[in-house]
């Protein structure tokens, strides 16, 4: 997933870039018959949710996605290396790229078939941007449609944190005097992710979802022995990105900027006071933080 910050090791946070929930394929369509393209995986398989197609409906359904796609990319397009359904309570779409020209999406099943869809995401591969309304309203559809049997078990997904030390909706109120406009940042949810690492070993610190407005905190940080500047400023990190959101493809290639961690975000991030403490005191600790999230 897009990702951010300077060290390889960890991640102060992520965002979701754009995360197009549109409305809900329909099961009557005729199953194609295809040879199933081998980038095509599903996603925890082995849980796969009772109330959505079969996996093999769905691997058939992404591979008609990438054929589409296919055919309509030029040839200075990007490449997709694989493409992954999932069922997450959340309908999304997320594109990470490993490199320069290569990209991994995530999709959720109730969009892959749909011809919308299929639309933003080959424009999103030849590098066109997409608009952040229009994907909302899209999103918000296939939110409101899914029912429980449609999703992975939410007891499996969902963090079992309970909080000891950190109350996030006051570290959220007090970032929040530090925008400029404060108001621009109102309105978010704050809460707590899973116990876990990202592949590879690294520590993912906080991480907003751009769709919905949901800030997460990785519970490693909630402990009496990290400074409360430190929370706060991984909790103003993620709030910046919802208030200078990442660029599109093109506008990057334009100004020669990072898409997520552009001027006006490294702008805006730089007005919370103690940011490069805080960054110093992350550089220092953060295998410690590892450790403790690993323990």
């Amino acid at each position: 997933m897009p990702a951010c910050v300077a060290s390889n090791r960890y991640n102060i946070g992520s965002v979701i870039e754009f995360d197009p929930q549109l409305s809900p394929v329909q099961l009557s369509l005729p199953l194609y018959t295809a040879p199933v393209d081998r980038r095509v995986r599903i996603y925890r398989e082995n849980a796969w949710p009772e109330g959505a197609p079969s996996p093999d409906v769905m691997r058939t359904r992404a591979t008609r996605l990438l054929r589409r796609a296919d055919a309509g990319l030029p040839a200075t397009a990007r490449s997709l290396s694989r493409l992954v359904v999932t069922a997450n309570r959340i309908p999304s779409v997320t594109l990470s790229r490993p490199d320069d020209r290569v990209y991994t999406a995530r999709v959720h099943w109730t969009i892959v078939d749909d011809p919308e869809f299929t639309a933003l995401f080959t424009r999103a591969l030849s590098g066109g941007g997409f608009m952040r309304t229009r994907i909302r309203e899209l999103l918000d559809r296939a939110s409101q449609r899914i029912g429980p049997l449609g999703i992975y078990d939410a007891a499996a997904t969902k963090s079992s944190h309970e909080p000891r030390h950190i109350d996030l909706e006051a570290v959220y109120q007090s970032a929040l005097t530090h925008l400029p406009q404060p108001d621009r940042g109102r309105g978010l949810k704050v809460t707590w992710g899973r116990k876990a690492i990202r592949k590879g070993g690294s520590l993912r610190l906080g991480s907003l979802r751009n769709t919905t407005g949901e800030i997460r905190l990785h519970p490693v940080l909630d402990d009496a022995t990290i400074p409360p500047f430190v929370v706060e400023y991984v909790m103003y990190h993620e709030i910046c990105h919802w208030v200078a959101p990442p660029l599109t493809e093109s506008e990057a290639r334009r100004n020669g900027e990072h898409r997520v961690h552009h001027r006006a975000f490294r702008a805006l991030e730089a007005l919370y006071p103690k940011a490069g403490v805080a960054q110093a005191w992350i550089d220092k600790y953060i295998d410690t933080l590892l450790r403790r999230a690993v323990a």
